[in-house]
């Protein structure tokens, strides 16, 4: 039997089940066990959320034209209006050059209408220096000062691919581990590229780049991909960014900070990506999601723009786990044969303990962890074989929380008909599903069309045969498999929809986390939404 966690108000639930009632204890055999942990209901009428810090990064190149920047920018006046006072929000634009139209900053009745101006004020430009834009945004997160909010994000628009500065998705997402140094560092190169269009008045106080204790090594430097640069216009270059700090001491702090200051490289946020229509580069913002434990957005029509930031907007404010971080340890013999989870574990050296970083939760959302355990032959009785703790930050509280459980398994052998655990073959369900996405999209983006949906069609008569097919959960999976199949007829479908629509659909099951908008005459219940979401998205 497994162990269940007695439900608190306000706290992560964390359950856990086998795949039988009971185990023969003469044979080793295999047990499929599911670890779910179950985020509490956070109702916004509490008044109890905690405060968000979002930074907004949009692209103004040239392809924004014809009405795409007017949306967002009204997109932006909506995000706007849903903030408290406790919020704050920043904008930073980029095109070939990087420009902070405004910090972190609370919106007051003071500042409200020229906040608002700012926003209206940004025009279209020229080409697309995507990582400059990222990794500005997450130096602001990095540098913040003041009341710094427990919820942190970086919204991150395009609709094309990136074009100028570190262009290459391998080198990007380089440069996402080290944001702050790599980020000044393209500050010291070229600082031409940036400017600071702050409102001009005092309670938008310029922010000072923080002291570097580490920069890049020599091999770092050697594996970037080259920077390609553009000179921005002399008007741009009077805005530009005060002169870099001094080089840090090595081997010693800074003369200006102390010895024991943490190191500002440490991004504490998330990272949203929103791609625009059909000409954007899916993989790279999937990626740059899934390294910022955040979410990609597959926007196909302008409309679905504001739809898609409010489901964003939604989830934010309804944060209530963070950090969370999931301990299991194996007993009595036990051998972990398989782990399936978000993130890839960590093992000890004998493989009796593992470690899983699983990022945040949302009101109302679930994660399941399954593993596949390998249990010797015992003497019959319940006997323990894994133990779980999870650890995690509760933003609801302010206080950090931990939670722990005993898996046992009934080593018994009545004869009675052992019966499946509909929990554990539903989620080897999503699993299988989400790797033959993947695996799907590996072979299409081979050219090698008719093996992805080969693989697909396999997967979908599998699920199709499980004893969970009329599952709701299985059902809407299915349909999401016909809809890959449609996407992958040829190279045209593939590049137009199909692949984007897939990385979309794939992290969607991975995270368990809804990231899609339908289309209006679309039928099909978005899985894993959220009230919360959705109340977000009626408010547009």
């Amino acid at each position: 039997m497994a162990v269940v966690e007695k439900p608190i108000e306000n706290k992560i639930k964390l359950i856990a089940t086998n795949e039988y009632q009971e185990y023969d204890p003469s044979k080793e055999v295999s047990c499929w066990v599911d670890i779910k942990l179950e985020a509490p209901i956070f109702e916004e009428e509490d008044n109890k959320r905690a405060a968000v810090d979002l930074v907004a990064v949009i692209d103004r190149s040239g392809s924004m034209g014809g009405g795409k920047l007017d949306l967002v920018k009204k997109t932006l006046h909506f995000v706007v209006s849903q903030l408290a006072a406790s919020d704050r929000i920043a904008l930073i634009v980029y095109d070939g050059n990087i420009d902070e139209i405004f910090p972190l900053t609370k919106i007051t009745s003071t500042n409200k209408s020229q906040i608002e101006n700012k926003i209206d004020s940004v025009q279209t430009g020229g080409s697309t220096n995507l990582c400059g834009g990222l990794l500005k945004g997450m130096q602001m997160v990095i540098e913040r000062a003041g009341d710094k909010a427990d919820v942190a994000s970086v919204l991150l628009l395009t609709d094309g691919h990136a074009n100028a500065g570190i262009s290459s998705q391998e080198g990007i997402l380089r440069a996402m581990k080290t944001p702050y140094d790599m980020g000044m560092m393209q500050q010291q190169m070229s600082p031409g590229l940036f400017s600071n269009t702050n409102i001009a008045m005092p309670l938008f106080p310029p922010q000072q780049p923080q002291m570097q204790q580490h920069m890049a090594s020599p091999q770092q430097l050697q594996q970037a991909p080259p920077q390609q640069f553009q000179q921005a216009p002399p008007q741009q270059l009077q805005q530009a960014f005060p002169a870099p700090p001094p080089p840090a001491i090595i081997g010693g702090a800074s003369p200006l900070e102390p010895a024991d200051k943490k190191h500002p490289g440490d991004f504490e946020g998330t990272v949203y990506t929103f791609g625009f229509g059909n000409d954007h580069n899916a993989s790279l913002l999937e990626e740059i999601s899934n390294q910022g434990n955040g979410a990609y957005y597959y926007i196909d029509s302008q409309e679905k723009v504001p739809e898609s930031f409010a489901s964003c907007l939604g989830g934010l404010l309804s944060t209530v786990g963070q950090n969370i971080t999931m301990t299991v340890e194996i007993s009595n013999g036990c051998v972990v044969k398989e782990f399936t989870a978000k993130n890839k574990p960590k093992y000890n050296e004998g493989r009796t303990r593992a470690e899983v970083a699983l990022g945040d939760l949302q009101s109302e959302e679930t994660r399941d962890v399954l593993m596949e355990l390998k249990l010797p032959v015992s003497p019959a009785g319940d006997v323990k074989y894994c133990s779980v703790a999870l650890a995690y930050f509760n933003v609801i509280t302010a206080v950090m929380e931990t939670i722990k459980l005993d898996l046992t398994v009934a080593r018994t052998n009545t004869g009675k008909p052992c019966v499946s655990n509909p929990t554990i073959d539903k989620e080897r369900n999503r699993i299988n599903i989400t790797n033959a996405i993947k695996e799907a999209r590996e072979n299409a983006s081979a050219g090698q069309f008719k093996k992805g949906r080969d693989i697909l069609s396999a997967c979908e008569k599998q699920v199709k045969s499980s004893a969970t097919s009329e599952d709701p959960l299985c059902k809407a999976m299915l349909i999401d498999l016909a809809d890959c199949l449609r996407g992958m007829e040829d190279e045209q479908s593939y590049a137009g929809y199909g692949g984007k629509r897939m990385a979309n659909m794939a992290q969607n099951y991975c995270n368990q986390r809804a990231n899609f908008v339908p289309d209006a005459m679309q039928s099909q219940n978005v899985m894993y939404q959220t009230k919360a979401k959705s109340a977000m998205m009626k408010k547009f």
